[in-house]
C-alpha cells in the first residue's frame, strides 16, 4: 500500500440495491488516511475499509498458493494481499501453520476480508484417474508375467473419504466459508459406465456440499466450474452464494461473455452470481498466463482487462458480480509496487474518487 491518502468508495446500501445492474455504479464516499512509513493502519482508516466491504459492489477474489511455508519472501504471506480484497480462497487449506492463522486473523477481524478455501475435487478426480492409468500399465506387466493383478482404486469411495475430510475444515479453521472446484465433460462420447461413475461423482461431491451448507448457515460458499456439464439438478447451485466460471486461461476479453453463457444457459442455473476470474503473468509448465487481448481489441493484461469487462454493461443474460484472480500472490512480485495488477483491478471496477 502506498503512503497517499487513500479514499475508499463506499455504496449506497437500501432495500433496493439488489434490483438492477445500475446499483453496481452508485457510489457515495468518505475518505480516510492511509498507513504511515512504520505500516501503522489507523482505526479510522480499518473502520471504513470494513464498511466498504459490507456494501454492494462488484467484488475482487483472490486464489492464493499457500503451499510454501517457509516464508523467505513477503509474496508468501497472506497478509500482504490488497487491503480492498474482499475475498481470499487458500488453495491449500490443511495444515495451517501459526503464522497463517495469525494473518487470517488480522484479515477477517481489522480487514473485513473474508477468507475461504478451497475443496478441489477436480484436482482430485484427475489424480485418482492418473492413478489407475499407473495402475493398469502395472498390471498388463504383472499379468503377462502370470501374476494377480493389483485391485484399482474406487473413485467414488476415495472422494467421500475426500469430501468429509475437507468438509470438516470449516469447524477445524476459522474459515468464513469454502469454495468446491468440480468442471465435469460433457457426455456425448462417453461410454455408459463413465456417465455412471460421473453421476456417483457429482452425487457425493452436492449432497455432502450442500448438507455442510446447510449445518453452517450464515458463511460464504462458491462453486467454482462448468455448470452446463453438471448432471445433478442445478438448483442445488442456489445453496451457493457465488457461481466462479474459470476463463483465466482466455485469450480475450469479448470471449468471456461467450463463455459465460455457455456455463450458465441451462435451466437452473443461476445467473445473478456470476464471477470471472484472470491470471497473472507468470509461465508454469510450459503455459504462460496473464495475457488477454481488451474489448478494443488491444494487447493488454488479463486482470485489467478483466476488471474493464466487469465494468461493461454488454449483456442482458447474466449479472456480473465481479472477478477473481488465480494464484493470486503471482502478482506480488512486482519490485516497489507488490499486487499492482489487482490493485489497479480494483480500482477500474470500484473507482475512488479523488
Amino acid at each position: 500500500m502506498n503512503l497517499k491518502t487513500l479514499s475508499i468508495a463506499l455504496l449506497a446500501l437500501g432495500a433496493t440495491c439488489l434490483a438492477s445492474c445500475d446499483d453496481w455504479t452508485d457510489t457515495e464516499s468518505i475518505q480516510v488516511n492511509a498507513p504511515n512509513d512504520e505500516g501503522y493502519e489507523t482505526p479510522e482508516y480499518l473502520e471504513a475499509l470494513r464498511a466498504y466491504k459490507k456494501t454492494l459492489h462488484p467484488l475482487m477474489i483472490g486464489w492464493f498458493d499457500n503451499s510454501l511455508k517457509d516464508y523467505a519472501s513477503m509474496g508468501e504471506h497472506i497478509a500482504q494481499v490488497p487491503d480492498k480484497l474482499d475475498i481470499l480462497s487458500l488453495m491449500v487449506p490443511d495444515d495451517l501453520d501459526e503464522t497463517e492463522l495469525k494473518e487470517m486473523n488480522r484479515l477477517q477481524t481489522d480487514k473485513g476480508t473474508r477468507v475461504l478455501y478451497t475443496i478441489d475435487c477436480q484436482a482430485f478426480q484427475d489424480k485418482i484417474t492418473a492413478m489407475n492409468n499407473d495402475l493398469e500399465t502395472e498390471n498388463e506387466e504383472l499379468i503377462n508375467e502370470g501374476k494377480e493383478p493389483l485391485p484399482l482404486i474406487v473413485l467414488t469411495d476415495t472422494l467421500a473419504q475426500f469430501m468429509d475430510m475437507r468438509l470438516a475444515l470449516l469447524d477445524k479453521y476459522p474459515y468464513d466459508g469454502m469454495t468446491v472446484l468440480y468442471n465435469g465433460k460433457a457426455t456425448g462420447m462417453i461410454p455408459a459406465d463413465e456417465i455412471a461413475e460421473m453421476d456417483a461423482v457429482q452425487k457425493i461431491i452436492f449432497e455432502k456440499t450442500a448438507a455442510a451448507i446447510d449445518s453452517h448457515p450464515g458463511k460464504t460458499y462458491m462453486y467454482e466450474g462448468l455448470p452446463q456439464f453438471l448432471r445433478v439438478d442445478k438448483t442445488v447451485l442456489m445453496k451457493f452464494d457465488y457461481l466462479v466460471i474459470h476463463t483465466y486461461t482466455s485469450t480475450s476479453a469479448i470471449d468471456i461473455t461467450r463463455e459465460v453463457i455457455a456455463a450458465v444457459q441451462e435451466q437452473g442455473v443461476p445467473t445473478d452470481r456470476v464471477i470471472v476470474s484472470a491470471a497473472p503473468r507468470f509461465s508454469q509448465s510450459g503455459t504462460t498466463y496473464g495475457n488477454m487481448v481488451d474489448l478494443a481489441g488491444l494487447p493488454s493484461t488479463a486482470i485489467k482487462s478483466v476488471a474493464e469487462w466487469v465494468k461493461t454493461d454488454d449483456t442482458q443474460a447474466f449479472t456480473k458480480a465481479g472477478m477473481g484472480v488465480w494464484k493470486i500472490n503471482k502478482d506480488y512480485y512486482i519490485p516497489s509496487n507488490s499486487y499492482a495488477a489487482v490493485k489497479e483491478a480494483i480500482n477500474i471496477m470500484n473507482p475512488s474518487p479523488n
